[in-house]
């Protein structure tokens, strides 16, 4: 016979002998076992492939949740989410309490028929999950009662055909798991994109079912069941007991492991996250290049993980397996000290070298903290109450999923105890070794001084440099508006790097000291982007602009202004979605919205970003696009500067060619034709998207005037949209063929720098009679603010258009709050210059007067709309309130996410914040 094989005088089982006396009996002396042959190799192949299933879907998890969280469950906080899994580890391995008293009485079949059928219902329903109860019910509950039927039989089938070589048995079905923890994050990647989540899973669960099925046919026990089995149900009851049988074996072993499984996750969830920490790399460069390696590294340790279980299984078999164990477990601490610690210590970026060292050495040699386990629980009790010990040594160290749980699910980010030294010293930054901060209490009037002195020692003068500088005295002289530029920061600083910009936010943080990020400068009111007495940060030098391979994305740095984006993709017949004014800064106008030439065939801005380089709160540089981060993602895309500051904009390209714009102006005796030929090509912009245009009611030289600026991105010198403007004389027409740089440099003169400046915003729903009111009542009350110096105040008229609202949808949507059904809105706005800091709170109580009015009006003709667009608001304005409570309350929830210590609301103080305007006396 090929299977175990029991003598006549078996003595009594472990169940009905006293726990006080040791349960290793001689039972090599009673029991033979085949110890390989094809009916064994068979069964630990069905274990294999049912480890394959349970264990792989395990070591899918990080996968499974990073989706999750950044996709299906947005609203839901990162703890949150992260229970969801790890209930789902808890429950895998707790079930198993009663899974192993029932496999010794009922063998392995039935169970993993079972564990079959709750881990399939389990999978094949999660794609239809939708709310955070259904993902608790279908994956925590369903496929964690699947697991925990897989394991203990799994292993228990084994058990009944090796002894001698139960090592190297063991060894080989827990490759499977490694198989299946390689497949099946490898099957989630490359599906997601391609057919959604639903199909993913089912595709997934296809598979599970191909190896269950596998499973169910090949184990098989050999033992016959214990004496009473069919009858006694006490025989199929756990037995705590165990722990204390006289011997403290059993206890010791599973106190043992339950530290070696928080030791051997470490490494295991944090290789790839720490290498691209240290390197400063972002995790959207993880595909290719220098940041692709880190995640290779977990590829490698995994890989080597498998042969290390066979192997080290083999050896045991001829060593001893306690022995092999402690001996693991001794290079693999050896491998944490001697490659790994160093490396970490160092404070120069990782070697290549070293890291793969570790890898190699820790990943072999951590294979048998998976696959010993079992084999020496195996040499604590006789075969037939294997399951029993297997599936109570399981329970006892389920703790540690739902401890890991609670320890690392609080933000993905930034932890509750989060250190910045620690996050400083990662990047490469000693705060012991800088005199600066020697002697700094956090919060203290020193703060900025503090600061500054640490940016100047790590960057040096040209890059840190304070007031009573030429470089200080130039840079506050970039601002647009004079308000900005009387600002004083106490120094500014220019990173050049990602990464500088990563210490600068933790050095704020750990001084306490405030900071304003400066893009192109063009907000007009004092501290939008400048800051008084703390750190402006000028991301000048960041202005690289590079065409990937088909040139269908451009990445451009949030130092450029959109004249300079321009000039770069001329050459090649291309153009982004940007400002329309050749000053006007990337950063600003893409985070808040941002209408083009192009936005009634593209939409704004903010709707053609493919991806967005961040750098978090907590200095963690992350890519946000439609499939990593996509709830920040959608919040960059409207929310501002709440969220983190870009380093990078990955922008969607568009064909270019030469384009016609210029102005027509005409006389006071037209306005409401003027105002007709408005309404008109705004509600014509769904027949024809390549028509942009606005009109500005000013006084200029005595005279009232509309100033309108047609453009058409085609060369087309006499587009039918225009018709009705055309219908009107005319008292000037610049319009003329001209390339987009051309045209923003030509509109760029209309907006004059070196002034005192202010903006003001309303949208209001398209009516021809209320816009005709607006333009009565500014021309009737403009005389009372006509005799200040230099005043010139705009009344500026656009539309957006049906053909906008509806792009907004691209890509997940925006933050703006806008839907297609509302439109075409007509959006207001309201630019003044003027000379003199005396008449400042003259113009403010006049504009707010006028806006009062307006609103009040808009109010009761039924036209008023809560939305204010970020980038024409006045800093009374309260521009998140606008995008209704829905999405203010989104969008809170995600800066809770990426910024729970409230950083970019607090440190960085200026621009619109989630909960109010930026001055006190709020509109």
């Amino acid at each position: 016979m090929d299977g175990p094989q029991i003598s006549s005088e078996k003595p009594s089982e472990c169940s009905e002998k006293p726990l006080t006396q040791p349960v290793h009996t001689s039972e090599d002396d009673i029991i033979s076992y085949p110890e390989g042959g094809i009916a064994a190799w068979t069964v630990a192949l069905g274990s294999w492939f049912c480890l394959s299933a349970g264990l792989g879907v395990i070591n899918s998890v990080g996968v499974l949740e990073a989706y999750v969280s950044t996709t299906l469950l947005t609203d839901t906080s990162t703890k949150s989410t992260g229970w969801i899994f790890g209930i789902y580890v808890f429950v895998s391995y707790f079930c198993s309490v009663q899974v192993g008293p029932i496999f010794d009485a009922r063998g392995p079949r039935e169970l993993i028929m079972l564990g079959s059928v709750f881990l399939l219902v389990g999978t094949f329903t999660l794609g239809l999950c939708t709310e955070y109860y259904q993902f608790v019910l279908a994956f925590s509950i369903l496929s964690g009662i699947g697991n925990s039927f897989l394991f203990t039989p799994a292993m228990g089938a084994i058990s009944h055909w090796f002894d001698k070589r139960r090592g190297e048995a063991s060894g080989f079905a827990f490759t499977g798991s490694g198989f299946g923890g390689v497949l099946f994050p490898l099957m989630m990647q490359s599906l997601l994109p391609k057919v959604g989540w639903a199909w993913a899973t089912r595709i997934v669960g296809f598979v599970l079912l191909f190896f269950c099925v596998l499973s169910v046919l090949l184990c098989k026990s050999r033992l016959p069941p214990k004496k009473g089995a069919a009858t006694s149900w006490r025989d199929m009851l756990p037995d705590p007991r165990i722990f204390w049988d006289g011997t403290g074996a059993m206890a010791v072993t599973t106190a043992g492991v339950f530290l070696i499984e928080w030791a051997y996750f470490v490494p295991v969830t944090y290789v790839p996250s720490y290498y691209l920490t240290r390197q400063g790399l972002s995790n959207a460069e993880a595909v290719s290049g220098a940041a692709a390696f880190a995640y290779q590294l977990l590829a490698i340790l995994n890989a080597v993980s498998c042969f290390g279980r066979y192997i080290i299984g083999y050896v045991a078999d001829k060593s001893g397996r306690y022995n092999t164990m402690i001996v693991s477990n001794l290079v693999c601490l050896a491998a944490v000290i001697g490659l790994w610690l160093p490396d970490a210590l160092s404070g120069t970026p990782p070697s290549k070298a070293l890291m793969i060292m570790f890898v190699i050495v820790f990943g072999f040699a951590s294979g048998s903290n998976i696959s010993l386990m079992p084999v020496c629980l195996g040499q604590l009790c006789e075969t037939q109450d294997y399951g029993r010990y297997y599936a109570m040594f399981l329970s006892a160290i389920c703790a540690v999923a739902l401890a890991q749980t609670g320890k690392t699910s609080d933000s993905v980010f930034e932890p509750d105890n989060f250190d910045v030294n620690a996050a400083l010293f990662n990047l490469g930054v000693d705060i012991s070794a800088i005199p600066a901060l020697s002697s700094l209490q956090v919060r203290s009037p020193d703060a900025c001084r503090a600061a500054c002195g640490a940016l100047r020692f790590l960057y040096g003068p040209s890059r840190a440099f304070g007031q009573n500088t030429t470089a200080y005295a130039n840079a506050t002289g970039s601002y647009w508006s004079v308000q900005q530029e009387e600002v004083r920061p106490y120094c500014i600083f220019k990173p050049s790097v990602n990464t500088d910009v990563s210490i600068l936010v933790l050095l704020s943080r750990y001084t306490g000291c405030p900071f304003a990020i400066k893009s192109g400068g063009h907000a007009a009111f004092a501290g939008a982007s400048s800051i008084q007495g703390g750190i402006t940060v000028l991301l000048k030098d960041m202005n690289a602009i590079t065409l990937n391979e088909d040139r269908s994305v451009v990445s451009v740095g949030p130092g450029n202004v959109w004249v300079q984006v321009y000039a770069a993709l001329e050459p090649y017949g291309l153009a982004a979605i940007g400002g329309r004014v050749s000053s006007i800064g990337v950063g600003g106008l893409t985070t808040g919205g941002g209408i083009s030439y192009y936005s009634n065939l593209y939409g704004w801005a903010c709707d053609n970003v493919e991806s967005f380089e961040v750098v978090t709160a907590g200095g963690a540089i992350v890519t946000a696009s439609a499939d990593s981060y996509p709830d920040l993602y959608w919040a960059l895309r409207g929310g501002g500067n709440n969220f983190g500051i870009v380093t990078k904009f990955n922008l969607y390209t568009i064909p270019s060619p030469e384009m016609r714009g210029g102005t027509r102006v005409f006389a006071e005796d037209q306005f409401s034709k003027v105002i007709g030929a408005f309404i008109s090509v705004v509600n014509g912009a769904s027949k024809d998207g390549n028509a942009q245009h606005w009109v500005a009611f000013v006084h200029t030289q005595g005279q009232n005037i509309a100033a309108v600026e047609l453009t058409y991105v085609k060369n087309v010198s006499d587009p039918a949209i225009f018709a009705p403007y055309r219908a009107i004389p005319a008292i000037q027409d610049t319009t003329a063929s001209k390339t987009l740089v051309e045209y923003c440099d030509t509109v760029q003169e209309t907006n004059p720098d070196g002034l005192r400046e202010m903006y003001w915003t309303l949208t209001v729903r398209l009516d021809e009679a209320f816009a005709n009111w607006v333009t009565e009542y500014f021309y009737s009350v403009l005389p009372q603010v006509w005799n200040l110096p230099g005043i010139n105040p705009a009344l500026i008229n656009q539309g957006i258009t049906i053909p906008m609202l509806k792009n907004m949808a691209r890509n997940g949507g925006n933050a703006l709050g806008l839907d297609a059904s509302e439109g075409p809105l007509h959006l207001l706005s309201m630019a003044i210059w003027w000379e003199n800091a005396e008449d400042d709170e003259t113009i403010v109580a006049w504009a707010k007067t006028f806006w009062d009015t307006v609103s009040a009006k808009a109010k009761s003709d039924g036209v008023f709309h809560e939305y204010v667009y970020m980038n024409y608001a006045s800093q009374y304005q309260d521009v998140i309130a606008g995008y209704g409570a829905a999405n203010k309350a989104k969008l809170q929830s995600i800066a809770a996410r990426y910024d729970p210590k409230r950083v970019y609301q607090t440190l960085q103080p200026g621009y619109f914040k989630l909960d109010r305007a930026p001055a006190s006396d709020s509109f």
